[in-house]
């Protein structure tokens, strides 16, 4: 979790006026990327090793509100479910908890 934390972070230096990041899983080489990108400031990608069950897939959220849950959950590991096209994803610590945070995500 802390480092998704950090990559959030510095995908907010790169990220446009709606704070948009992406968020692209790949389940073959177990890892998921982190992507932020601005036409002023340039762009950042950060990859990170995951536990991933389930299809390639990405979709975009705002990273303010990502973060911020994020930082909420005292937990060291979170499950990150990735909702279908359009609908909302949820967070919440490893081996369940009683914290749910439901994110819905952004169009590009």
């Amino acid at each position: 979790k802390n480092d998704l934390i950090s990559a959030l972070k510095q995908a907010q230096i790169f990220s446009d006026k709606l704070n948009k990041v992406t968020i692209l899983i790949d389940p073959e080489g177990k890892s998921f990327e982190v992507v932020s990108k601005s036409q002023e400031l340039g762009e950042v990608a950060v990859q990170l090793d995951a536990v991933i069950d389930g299809e390639k897939t990405s979709t975009i959220f705002n990273n303010k509100y990502l973060l911020e849950c994020m930082q909420a959950i005292p937990e060291d590991s979170v499950t990150l479910k990735i909702g279908t096209l359009g609908k909302p994803s949820t967070v919440t610590p490893v081996g369940g908890g009683e914290y749910t945070y439901l994110i819905a995500p952004m169009h590009s």
